[in-house]
């Protein structure tokens, strides 16, 4: 166990981050349909299809990876897998921009569901290295910041179309 002064920094670093990634994750939710139309000539009904499908291919590949990471973390080191998870996050935030094709944006999503889960690395971590009395405190404190993260990652979406930034 670590001294209660690096724990504390640790968590700090680790709230941010993972309020970071959840915010990036969901201000995708209300600019896909705009962004599957940006990518070809879609119907609505294709638009929807796509994005139904862009939004839900990331969970079939962590739902195969996930135990696989756990595992790994469990050998190798809990903090190595909230850094694999937020760089493999970062490198699919980006090739999605790059995307030409609703299939190629399908595709990096199921390649971020595979090098995902930001939130259960964050977590393995946080209960493995918070003190045993603070455990419960310190995992409720890290949900807060998905729930952060996810109220102000569609609300920069709203932002962002409404004042164009």
């Amino acid at each position: 166990m670590i001294n209660q002064s690096i724990w504390r920094s640790n968590f700090r670093i680790l709230w941010l981050s993972q309020f970071i990634a959840i915010a990036g994750l969901t201000v995708l939710v209300p600019l896909l349909p705009i962004y599957m139309a940006s990518l070809q000539n879609l119907s609505v009904v294709e638009i929807q299809l796509w994005s139904g499908i862009a939004i839900a291919a990331p969970a079939v590949t962590t739902m195969i990876a996930s135990p696989i990471w756990g595992k790994l973390g469990d050998k190798i080191s809990r903090k190595w897998m909230v850094l694999r998870a937020l760089l493999g996050l970062a490198v699919c935030l980006f090739l999605m921009a790059l995307c030409t094709t609703p299939l190629q944006f399908v595709l990096v999503r199921l390649l971020q569901g595979l090098f995902g889960g930001v939130v259960d690395a964050s977590s393995a971590f946080a209960s493995a290295e918070a003190p045993a009395e603070d455990r419960g405190k310190v995992l409720g404190r890290l949900q807060s910041s998905v729930s952060a993260g996810s109220l102000v990652g569609p609300l920069m979406a709203v932002l962002q179309l409404r004042y164009r930034f």
